[in-house]
């Protein structure tokens, strides 16, 4: 009882979105709790979590009784997938923000719906390639009538609209997307404005499904270990749903699924609409 651990992320940013669901049970093992995240996502992860202390990566570092990172906590608790910590949600917007950004986004079509295409380019040209499509593959999507398009893509990834033909059926904020200090701050707040996010195996998925945002994520066909194999939902995030490329590298097929589902499982929950959900 009492003793100090740090818990700390060792690998990206969705990395830490998905298991720094474990602080809170580490906690109340009785260890004084402090979570060392990487800087861009200490504003998110600050104050979500009762009693757990959240601090950059950058800041000295204190002294501790013992240390785990984020990605061990799954072995330590014994996890299998059906008893992962699966809750609704355990992360949390801001309610200031979400009014905000509420007033930004069109309230005209029937289904709002955020996408992020790429994920970390370092990523994808050492251990996760394939994992992104191209922008262009949302075209079906885009053209839709019943839907708006609004880009939660940030970094490199983002360029692709500037040659995109259906540029002007998304709607995007540019640089101004988490600008600030942290990551996801913006994103999390639109995010509580959408029907529906749909991603490919990005950051924005987790943080989405830790929201407990209705998500749909497109997946390579030799998806990570996470996704498990041949399942259509995630035992980690409730409000998740996968869609799987049938033949590697074919994202049109992916995309052809999902433009299926639109509008058979989607219902609008956001305020212009009623409370209908996901």
């Amino acid at each position: 009882m009492g003793r100090r651990i740090l818990l700390w992320a060792e690998r990206g940013l969705g990395d830490t979105l998905q298991f720094c669901r474990y602080a809170p049970l580490v906690r109340d093992r009785g260890a004084d709790v402090t979570l060392a995240v990487q800087p861009r996502l200490q504003a998110l992860l600050e104050g979500q979590f009762a009693d757990v202390r959240v601090v950059s990566q950058d800041d000295p570092r204190d002294s501790f009784d013992y240390q785990c990172p984020l990605m061990s906590l799954p072995r330590a608790f014994a996890t299998r997938p059906d008893t992962i910590p699966a809750l609704s949600r355990y992360l949390r917007a801001d309610e200031e923000a979400v009014s905000r950004w509420s007033v930004r986004l069109p309230h005209d079509a029937p289904l709002r719906i955020g996408i992020a295409w790429q994920g970390n380019a370092e990523a994808e040209r050492n251990w996760a390639r394939g994992r992104s499509m191209p922008l262009a593959a949302l075209a079906p999507l885009a053209h839709r009538q019943d839907v708006c398009l609004v880009s939660l893509q940030t970094g490199p990834g983002a360029r692709q609209l500037e040659g995109s033909d259906f540029a002007h059926r998304i709607v995007s904020f540019g640089d101004e997307l988490d600008a600030g200090p942290g990551a996801f701050l913006d994103t999390a707040a639109i995010a509580g404005n959408l029907d529906l996010v749909i991603s490919t195996d990005t950051a924005v998925a987790h943080l989405a499904g830790a929201l407990g945002a209705p998500v749909w994520v497109a997946l390579h066909a030799t998806s990570e270990w996470r996704w498990l194999l041949a399942r259509a939902d995630s035992p980690w995030y409730p409000s998740m749903r996968l869609f799987r490329q049938r033949t590697p590298g074919r994202w049109d097929e992916v995309v052809e699924d999902i433009c299926a589902a639109v509008g058979v499982v989607c219902r609008p929950r956001h305020p212009a609409h009623g409370s209908g959900a996901a």
